[in-house]
């Protein structure tokens, strides 16, 4: 039975990275890195490239230098990839505040694209090359929802932010954005943003795996969006005991 083997030149020596079927799609970072600047074209600035041994999120953005001011959310492109097999490719919409270097991936199914790593590996790019053309604009509606964030209001944020996230993250990531909440970057506290802000700049944390502190953007994506659901007037009321 044939497979596909990725190595690495560790210590002068060469190692297995990761093994594979014939089905395996290669497409690497640097790819992944090449298809987005040559997409968005000689505008794109990359704010940030985390990268670990499990794969690679890269932000970028074209928003002019002059124009990216602190504490101010700017419309960025946010893609990721894993040449050793552990998750599709995938490219979305997010939003991106210079004071905290804060990330928040965008949710919704249609800003957000992903090809798993079979077949053709030349579909990938042209998927990817197409998709970035595609999703400048879909940021606009995100960075939209957080302004009407940074004016919603909520009675009891903390005790709002540990019911809504409990069962769906770790009591650990529960602690920590507590603390994200109190931090003086985070926006004014009682309001929807601050609850985002402090999810979103745990996930910047060095420590975490790439992938790990995305998912935890896209927690606070969907958080946000439940939040604004559930706004009364600006107001979100937690029942007191």
């Amino acid at each position: 039975r044939s497979h596909l083997f990725r190595l690495a030149t560790i210590n002068g020596k060469r190692v297995i990275r990761s093994v594979h079927s014939t089905r395996y799609a290669a497409y690497d970072n640097l790819d992944l890195a090449d298809n987005l600047i040559e997409a968005i074209g000689g505008e794109a600035r990359v704010l940030s490239c985390r990268v670990s041994d499990t794969g690679m999120v890269i932000k970028l953005t074209t928003t002019p230098e002059s124009e990216i001011t602190l504490d101010t959310p700017i419309p960025i492109i946010q893609a990721g990839n894993s040449e050793v097999g552990m998750r599709s490719a995938w490219i979305e919409g997010g939003l991106w505040k210079l004071i905290c270097t804060n990330g928040m991936g965008s949710w919704q199914e249609h800003r957000s694209y992903k090809w798993r790593h079979t077949g053709d590996g030349n579909r990938i790019t042209l998927g990817m090359l197409d998709a970035a053309e595609n999703i400048q604009a879909a940021s606009s509606g995100l960075l939209r929802d957080y302004d009407t964030a940074l004016g919603t209001t909520i009675n009891d944020a903390m005790a709002w932010m540990e019911a809504e996230l409990h069962n769906v993250v770790p009591e650990r990531v529960i602690s920590r954005v507590r603390e994200g909440m109190e931090d003086p970057t985070s926006s004014d506290p009682g309001t929807l943003a601050n609850v985002i802000d402090g999810m979103t700049l745990i996930a910047q944390d060095d420590h975490l795996d790439p992938f790990a502190g995305w998912e935890i953007e896209r927690q606070a994506s969907r958080l946000m969006s439940r939040g604004l659901r559930q706004a009364d007037r600006g107001n979100i009321t937690v029942a007191q005991a």
